[in-house]
């Protein structure tokens, strides 16, 4: 059993202490991205992980390798070309004071402008039982080939296709070609990580209607997400069958960015071992919930936790 993801590595600079920029003269850095970060939570919880992407051929791209390498990602499918790596910048907001990300770099990133050719799918896809892209990897014409082609060549092979809309309109320059292509690939789909929002791009309704068609428009096995009643409280949520939902657990703060990616390697995680689905709902929104509490985007949550949580076995100290 492994996991295959294809996305962008990306660097994440921020401030200590929730200071904003033009309030500190230095900075904290750490590697991320949507594929990183499903991909490490899952070899922490023992699953073979991949990631297929291009780094920048420079000092930065093998300290990022490196940093895959350390989570437990085979990096043997990474790429080198180009000087540039796209990155953020956080500044964590605290109580009234919202958090604020500025994307830096995207464009013209190694993974954007990597051209991508010779790629093997037999020895990219064997022994692969699913792989995950981003709706991130849609932006840039080279990577939305690569992974519309990734996710033609998975299906030949019944490989199960999970994708993450992560529809971030700021990055897009003509909505309409975001549109075209979400249609393109929502097609090549087994299971889709979205909200209502990103569901009324494509269809009309609300409520469990509007997701339910959504899932059989495009003929999904599943749909997954996590819904707030409130900003300390998470439920998730997966149509399948039938709707399900997870028990609402209360959620305390220390790093929110990555928390989805908790949720959805968690997802990952259930389906592959045959998780009935009210035990997946529940296995996977614990993850996220979990991810809120570890510093950095990418999850560092054993499956002891996981199931502690779902059980609501609290304990305060190991020793």
């Amino acid at each position: 059993m492994r996991v295959l993801a294809f996305g962008e590595v990306m660097m994440r600079l921020m401030p200590n202490d929730y200071k904003m920029m033009d309030q500190t003269d230095s900075l904290e850095y750490l590697y991320t991205g949507t594929g990183v970060n499903i991909l490490g939570g899952l070899s922490r919880l023992g699953v073979s992980t991949s990631m297929f992407t291009c780094l920048p051929d420079n000092r930065i791209g093998k300290s990022a390798n490196a940093h895959l390498r350390k989570l437990g990602l085979d990096t043997s499918f990474v790429r080198f070309d180009s000087n540039h790596m796209g990155m953020y910048f956080l500044e964590k907001g605290i109580g009234a004071r919202s958090s604020y990300v500025t994307y830096m770099n995207r464009s013209e990133s190694s993974f954007a402008k990597h051209d991508y050719q010779n790629i093997h799918y037999d020895a990219l896809l064997d022994s692969v039982s699913c792989i995950h892209i981003c709706g991130i990897s849609l932006i840039q014409d080279h990577t939305y080939r690569v992974a519309l082609n990734l996710m033609i060549e998975a299906r030949k092979r019944e490989v199960l296709v999970f994708f993450d809309c992560n529809y971030r309109p700021s990055l897009w320059d003509n909505p309409d070609d975001s549109l075209e292509r979400y249609l393109e690939i929502l097609s090549y789909c087994d299971y889709v990580f979205a909200t209502s929002r990103d569901a009324l791009r494509f269809m009309d309704g609300e409520g469990d209607e509007l997701m339910n068609s959504f899932k059989e428009r495009f003929n999904f096995k599943g749909i997954f997400g996590t819904k707030r009643s409130t900003e300390d409280t998470i439920q998730g949520f997966a149509y399948l069958n039938s709707k399900y939902e997870s028990s609402v657990y209360d959620v305390v703060v220390y790093d929110r960015i990555g928390t989805g990616d908790g949720f959805a390697l968690g997802v990952i995680y259930a389906l592959l071992n045959d998780y009935t689905p009210n035990d997946l709902i529940e296995f996977s929104t614990a993850s996220g919930v979990l991810a809120h509490t570890t510093y950095g985007d990418t999850p560092c949550v054993d499956l002891m936790d996981i199931e502690n949580l779902v059980n609501g076995i609290y304990i305060d100290l190991v020793r």
